[in-house]
């Protein structure tokens, strides 16, 4: 028998968190997994087993109820998110996965007028209880250069439900027990914050891009000896945002409104126009336009599943989906799109 006690003050926890979506499918999860003799006391985490429950596992749950009054504790000394002044980045790139964001941000990183010092901060997604002091270290001693990052996931944050759909097709109990940790949108932060910050996205066919966002997940777990679905019933959940990742014309709505000179760019001319695409985005980004960075025509992070195309009636399924975001993207952009509403 294992009986595991918090040393300290009892967690409280309002009635406000007891209602939290996120936090009754956690304390569904558990009941799911637990047999009869097990006893979870959700009012304070603490976590009883008479026979069947390891010490590891109830261990692990008591330290992370723990994590959640040490981690109030650091919020409140960072003074609850208050940016103290223009010290945060000049630019931020924001998306899209799957869409040459990697390859982009290498090329960026190459100018001498740039500074940064990693391309996925992720701050907002998921340091945001770090606060923005952590945030603004990465900017510091730019000496004049334009200082920024590039964390394709912002786009469409706040993510929904991360978790479930995070570490997709596996169930995630440690975003479920961090429930009270804020999740901000991105946009409206940054407006906040950095009102005068050059906000872009580079964008691809969204049918070729779920498709490989899903081979390159896919041969991820295959490599770790992970479980793995089928296209379609990741389609079908929405795992790992799969489709939400695609709404382009939602979301460049979103982002104009705080930010009516949002960037948009577009994969396409990666390998069609790389010398003209870098210097329209150095000029966005206010560094000198004439230079030209190393390994143009050099492939980063790509998907290899030559052996596995897309199916013509995936392809017609996706493109159908896709047809009225792709129609008013097209619109709100001015550049043609027809390629992307290709069947064949």
């Amino acid at each position: 028998m294992y009986l595991i006690r918090s040393p300290g003050p009892r967690l409280e926890m309002s009635p406000q968190y007891l209602i939290d979506a996120n936090f009754k499918l956690w304390y569904e999860k558990i009941l799911k997994f637990s047999l009869k003799s097990e006893r979870v006391n959700c009012l304070s985490l603490r976590m009883v087993t008479l026979d069947n429950l390891t010490f590891r596992r109830v261990a692990y749950f008591r330290l992370c109820a723990w994590n959640v009054q040490l981690e109030r504790y650091s919020m409140k000394a960072s003074g609850d998110h208050q940016a103290p002044g223009a010290v945060g980045p000049d630019f931020v790139g924001v998306g899209v996965q799957k869409s040459g964001t990697t390859w982009l941000g290498e090329m960026i990183a190459q100018h001498p007028g740039v500074l940064m010092r990693k391309k996925e901060i992720d701050f907002f997604i998921r340091h945001f209880h770090k606060g923005y002091p952590w945030y603004h270290r990465w900017f510091a001693d730019r000496n004049g250069r334009q200082a920024g990052e590039f964390t394709q996931t912002y786009i469409i944050s706040p993510r929904p439900d991360s978790t479930h759909r995070e570490f997709y097709p596996s169930w995630n109990p440690r975003r479920a027990l961090m429930f009270w940790r804020r999740q901000p949108s991105a946009r409206d932060e940054l407006k906040a914050h950095y009102p005068g910050v050059r906000v872009f996205a580079i964008f691809r066919d969204p049918a070729t891009r779920a498709w490989s966002s899903y081979w390159s997940r896919r041969r991820r777990k295959e490599r770790l000896g992970k479980r793995f679905v089928s296209f379609e019933k990741m389609w079908n959940d929405d795992g790992r945002w799969i489709r939400t990742r695609g709404l382009y014309a939602d979301q460049l709505t979103y982002w104009h409104e705080a930010f009516p000179d949002f960037g948009v760019f577009f994969y396409e001319d990666i390998k069609s126009d790389p010398v003209g695409l870098m210097q329209s985005v150095f000029r966005f980004i206010g560094v000198d336009d004439t230079f030209m960075p190393e390994g143009l025509d050099r492939k980063v992070n790509k998907t290899d599943y030559k052996d596995n195309q897309m199916p013509p009636e995936t392809r017609r399924m996706l493109v159908d989906y896709y047809r009225d975001q792709i129609e008013r993207f097209q619109e709100m952009t001015g550049r043609d799109l027809s390629g992307w509403l290709r069947i064949d």
